[in-house]
């Protein structure tokens, strides 16, 4: 029998809606978080007091970070974490403010080391909304979803290199040096001998081979708190505007318009959407959720996996050393002449 083609599903409903309801969701999420975060605060410091008790354990635990993390660890990173991590820590700084709990600070605690003096370094990720783009001249201006791009932004974090030692060749360093400079405002300003050379020495920089320190230095896109404030406050104001309107029975801008149109318009969209320019960490807000959301919430999950890899790897062992014996034995016994029967 020869296949049938389906006819494509005729719906009353429209991109606008399902983006809307997509966002009600993520309000509520938001709020369900908002709670997580102030009631389990507690339940994390008494444990952080508890591991603080067990030597090594977040080297063990970064043993077993998942892939994320683990490919960004090179192996003198793998040698600092192993012998110098005493804590880490996850905060969701904003929620006592009524911020957004998708806020969050990472804290490293360091013992004496040859690598750098910081005992302490800490990098705090934003969560924010970016502001949406006005049409372009002759453009119409659409009444339909306007959301924007939200995530994860940052500031670069200086690490005090002990002489020669720096793990990321001098990237950290220019990276802070240019955020201090501020976004080009002209093309007289676009270039400075800093950006000159963080872009000559991103150019050299091997895929695959930076350090995981070179992670303090993401940026990601350049958001205010105001910008964001304002971005969220209109999305909001939107949204609202669209249910009244649809609940009215009323249409709501362009929803009466090809779906596929829109589908193209919001490609554009991301097209348009410009990264920071001097980015040394591009995945930097991926390892930061998988730290906060993985690594952070099951660190002694992931501790005993070390804890168990490590026993196994012993009887491994053990059982490998007996195999050895028992085959020299045999060998041994091949080599020796069976013993004659004795007369009586």
């Amino acid at each position: 029998m020869a296949p049938t083609e389906l006819a494509a599903p005729v719906s009353s409903v429209t991109y606008s809606e399902l983006t809307d309801i997509e966002a009600d969701f993520d309000d509520y999420n938001v709020e369900l978080l908002t709670q997580q975060a102030t009631r389990e605060r507690a339940l994390y410091e008494r444990r952080s007091e508890i591991v603080r008790r067990i030597a090594g354990f977040w080297p063990l635990v970064f043993e077993q970070a998942p892939p994320e993390i683990d490919q960004c660890i090179q192996p003198t990173d793998g040698a600092l974490l192993l012998s110098a991590l005493e804590d880490f820590e996850v905060t969701r700084f904003e929620v006592a403010d009524g911020g957004d709990p998708r806020s969050v600070a990472l804290r490293f605690t360091f013992a004496e080391n040859d690598i750098f003096e910081d005992r302490v370094i800490e990098k705090r990720f934003w969560y924010r909304r970016e502001p949406v783009k006005e049409p372009k001249e002759g453009e119409k201006k659409k009444d339909g979803s306007s959301e924007s791009w939200s995530g994860l932004v940052s500031e670069p974090v200086a690490i005090k290199w002990k002489k020669g030692k720096d793990l990321t060749d001098g990237l950290l360093d220019l990276a802070v040096q240019v955020y201090k400079e501020g976004p080009s405002s002209s093309s007289d300003d676009k270039s400075s001998k800093a950006k000159d050379e963080l872009n000559a020495a991103l150019s050299k920089t091997a895929v695959g081979g930076l350090s995981f320190f070179a992670w303090f230095g993401y940026v990601g896109r350049r958001i205010s708190a105001e910008e964001s404030k304002a971005a969220v406050a209109q999305e909001r104001k939107e949204r609202a505007e669209r249910a009244e309107k649809r609940a009215k029975g009323e249409k709501v801008g362009d929803e009466d318009e090809e779906d596929e149109d829109d589908k193209e318009d919001e490609d554009e969209d991301d097209e348009d959407d410009e990264e920071y320019e001097f980015e040394i960490f591009p995945d930097g807000d991926t390892v930061a959720l998988a730290l906060s959301e993985d690594v952070w919430p099951n660190a002694i999950k992931y501790f005993r996996q070390a804890q168990e890899q490590e026993t196994l790897s012993e009887a491994d062992f053990e059982e490998g050393f007996d195999i050895i014996a028992e085959d020299d034995d045999e060998e041994d016994d091949e080599d020796v002449p069976p013993a004659k029967k004795q007369r009586t």
